[in-house]
C-alpha cells in the first residue's frame, strides 16, 4: 500500500518529500527531551515538518481509580514505513 515515494489515498497519488533523518532525529529529541512545556506543545499542535515523513500515533488514558480527576495520558509515537 506504501512505497517510498507515493503514498495511495482515496485513488490519488501523492509524491512525499525526500525523508530526513536529522530532521527526524532533531524533531524527536525536541518532543522526548525538551524542556520547555510550550515548545513541546507546539510540536505536537503544529503539522509536522515535510521531511519527517509520516508519524503513526497512539493516545492511551490511564483508567486507574486515581486518575479520574485528574486524567493521565500517554503518547506512543512510531515512524511510518519502519
Amino acid at each position: 500500500m506504501f512505497s517510498d515515494t507515493y503514498v495511495t489515498r482515496k485513488g490519488t497519488e501523492v509524491e512525499l518529500p525526500k525523508f530526513d533523518e536529522d530532521c527526524y532525529v532533531d524533531f524527536m529529541e525536541k518532543l522526548i527531551f525538551g524542556t520547555d512545556q510550550f515548545a513541546k506543545k507546539r510540536l505536537l499542535m503544529e503539522p509536522l515538518p515535510p521531511e519527517i515523513n509520516q508519524l503513526f500515533f497512539v493516545v492511551v488514558r490511564d483508567m486507574s481509580f486515581k486518575s479520574k480527576l485528574t486524567p493521565i495520558y500517554d503518547l506512543f509515537l512510531e515512524k511510518g514505513g519502519g
